[in-house]
């Protein structure tokens, strides 16, 4: 038996349950799901049609797909999932009592999650993958890009709910994510792009690594306390003033699309993350545009409005 163990830290409030809704709660189920976004964004470029990305996800992860006479087959996952501890801590605070005062983060956060009274954070769990046969490396690739800049529960786009790898152990061997420089943290994100050739995918049909794909971190520093907090403030305000069209532009220029919209339903292309580097924190942005986006110079001025340029696709 093969097996992977990846410790997390929950580092901005997490708002997520199960059956009970006023309890917070991490589950298994949910954290394949976005394991399973981040391998197909990932992944997404090497496959000419979603089908076919959908039918090697299937034989990954399980699920159904169609095969070449269009009969459905379905499959069971290679890979199980677990936690090594089940304990897991939930903070009891009232979100909405103890953030009120920031405007621009109750916008980013939006109506029903303010409310919450109940959410992870600050907490640390480990995660277990276990396969009767080698663990494909594009898994491994994948839950380590979502400890990088991905996130879990209701509004991770937004930056809630981030999560920071610290550590994956392959076969006794350890491998430590506890940066000591925002370079490191970049290196490390760059070194596991570079074996990928999504550069050569030009029209992304949905958000997937791409040619158009845009990634900006800049670090926060501050002596005061709730440091991740503040970092999340920080990308809040330059969110809602784009979103807004505050600083001169007019209200409709920032496009609906670019920031996700409600009819037809479509998700937020932006992925915002707050990871934590040596006692700092890096405010991460990440665009992976699809080919829905016809004029995205707003969403761009968002993504440079702290004066950093993209670490990929320059």
């Amino acid at each position: 038996m093969k097996t992977i163990t990846a410790t997390y830290k929950i580092v901005t409030p997490m708002f997520i349950s199960g059956a009970d809704q006023t309890k917070a709660e991490l589950r298994i189920p949910s954290i394949k799901g976005a394991i399973r976004f981040w391998w197909r964004a990932l992944n997404g470029y090497q496959y000419t049609t979603t089908e076919e990305l959908y039918a090697v996800e299937a034989k990954i992860f399980g699920g159904t797909y169609q095969d070449k006479d269009n009969k459905t087959i379905v499959t069971q996952s290679k890979i199980f999932f677990s936690f090594d501890d089940e304990e897991q801590k939930s903070s009891l605070d009232n979100y909405k009592e103890k953030y009120s005062k920031d405007d621009a983060i109750v916008y980013l956060a939006g109506q029903g999650v303010t409310n919450t009274t109940q959410y992870l954070l600050n907490s640390e769990f480990t995660l277990c993958l276990k396969s009767k046969s080698e663990i494909d490396p594009t898994v491994i690739n994948a839950i380590t890009i979502w400890g990088l800049f991905g996130g879990l529960g209701e509004r991770s786009r937004k930056g809630f709910g981030s999560v920071a790898i610290q550590s994956i152990n392959y076969d006794t061997h350890p491998e430590s994510f506890n940066f000591s420089t925002v370079d490191e943290y970049k290196n490390k994100i760059l070194s596991l792009l570079k074996s990928l050739d999504y550069a050569r995918l030009t029209t992304p049909k949905y958000s997937v690594f791409s040619k158009h794909s845009k990634l900006h971190i800049s670090i926060i520093t501050s002596k005061k306390k709730h440091l991740a907090h503040l970092a999340h403030i920080d990308i809040a305000k330059h969110y809602k003033k784009c979103r807004k069209g505050d600083d001169k532009l007019d209200e409709k220029n920032a496009k609906r699309i670019a920031f996700g919209q409600s009819k037809p339903r479509q998700a937020s292309p932006l992925f915002l993350h707050i990871h934590p580097i040596n006692g700092a924190f890096c405010n991460v942005r990440l665009y992976l545009p699809d080919d829905n986006i016809k004029d995205d110079k707003y969403i761009r001025l968002f993504l440079a409005s702290d004066n950093t340029g993209s670490i990929i696709n320059e």
